[in-house]
């Protein structure tokens, strides 16, 4: 059985990665032009969208509260960036505030990324306080950002 849970959790850090990737595709698009984020990104939103259900099937048993409580942050995430993205196709804007914005995409971005990686590193480690205060961390930056506002 250990081996089934391993090859499982392997596969959920596979898909993860996978997110990950997404992000830094996004990230690097975002420097050329930040109008092509949203549709670089939308594999990943759905993959995260999957994850609570899948993590139920292949265990079942609920997700651990704190890394629920983070996939949850991570598509609360994709949403907020998925609405500015959509005011700022909604609006004229000039190069200047379209650079700024994307400088803010970028940041938001890696932020987004690090997410990811305490999101991982909570599957594989007993330690749920400290990866909940680097998640917030992480949370409050993000926020900062307001990437809902162009």
């Amino acid at each position: 059985m250990a081996y089934f849970a391993n090859q499982k959790l392997l596969e959920l850090a596979a898909a993860r990665n996978a997110r990950l990737e997404y992000v830094r595709n996004a990230y690097r698009a975002a420097t050329e032009n930040v109008y092509t984020v949203e549709h670089i990104l939308a594999p990943a939103i759905s993959l995260a969208r999957e994850e609570r259900e899948r993590f139920r099937d292949w265990f079942g048993e609920p997700m651990p509260r704190h890394v629920g409580n983070t996939l949850e942050a991570e598509i609360g995430v994709w949403d907020r960036l998925k609405l500015g993205l959509a005011r700022l196709r909604d609006q004229h804007v000039t190069s200047e505030q379209l650079d700024a914005y994307a400088l803010r995409v970028r940041s938001y971005l890696a932020a987004a990324g690090d997410l990811l990686r305490v999101e991982e590193a909570m599957v594989t480690s007993c330690l749920v306080d400290h990866h909940e205060h680097q998640r917030n961390d992480i949370l409050n930056a993000i926020v900062s950002l307001d990437i809902t506002r162009i």
